[in-house]
């Protein structure tokens, strides 16, 4: 089982979790690296399809006008 893009923290409360309880999520990417956890590790399987989130960055036409005068 991969972590996906949540390898960032969850790595290491897996390491230190006494229960682990895994969303299954057929959206979520298969990364490389040190982001596996084994089955036999893994306490819950909850399935549940849902879109990852998203960071988008709005910049105000405001600051749109201030970079351009600089």
């Amino acid at each position: 089982m991969s972590l996906g893009v949540s390898v960032d923290i969850t790595k290491a409360a897996v390491e230190n979790a006494s229960k682990i309880i895994v969303q299954v999520n057929s959206s979520m990417p298969r990364v490389h690296g040190e982001t596996f956890l084994n089955i036999k590790d893994v306490d819950f399987i909850i399935p549940h399809e849902e879109p990852l989130l998203v960071f988008e960055e709005v910049v105000s036409d405001e600051m749109l006008r201030k970079s351009e005068r600089t």
